[in-house]
């Protein structure tokens, strides 16, 4: 109970906020969108190896191109997420991680000229949890 309980907290700390995910693309972004992202990845990293609330650590944050990377692990396993609900968890975290980078405009202009956010996420063991692509904010 007290997973799910940090698993949602965690969903809903941040935001929820709507977005789209889609397969990736190619798309070259343009020079202004992908120094405006700059700014955005330094403060990531800024965390990198930080409890960011929840039971969730980054792990990795960087720009590669047109996609912004950005890597976590969870304190529960794979097997304690699918019995607390690991669908609920992988869309709360990504919609409401990718939404509070939205909040930042440098963000939607990078998406609107082509660029993408991946977001991962493994447990304690290195297992996958998620990984998403998101194209909009």
């Amino acid at each position: 109970m007290m997973i799910k309980n940090a698993a949602l907290a965690m969903a809903l700390a941040l935001g929820l906020a709507a977005c789209e995910t889609s397969t990736p693309t190619a798309t070259p972004v343009s020079a202004s969108a992908a120094t405006g992202i700059d700014g955005v990845v330094a403060a990531l990293q800024a965390d990198v190896g930080k409890d960011i609330g929840g039971g969730v650590t980054l792990l990795s944050a960087e720009a590669d191109g047109s996609t912004l990377r950005a890597g976590f692990q969870f304190v529960a396993t794979v097997a304690q997420l699918e019995a607390i609900g690991r669908q609920e968890f992988e869309d709360g975290f990504t919609q409401g991680f990718v939404g509070s980078l939205c909040s930042n405009p440098a963000v939607p202009a990078f998406m609107a000229s082509g660029g993408a956010v991946e977001v991962t996420m493994v447990d304690p063991a290195g297992a996958p949890i998620l990984a998403r692509r998101v194209t909009s904010c």
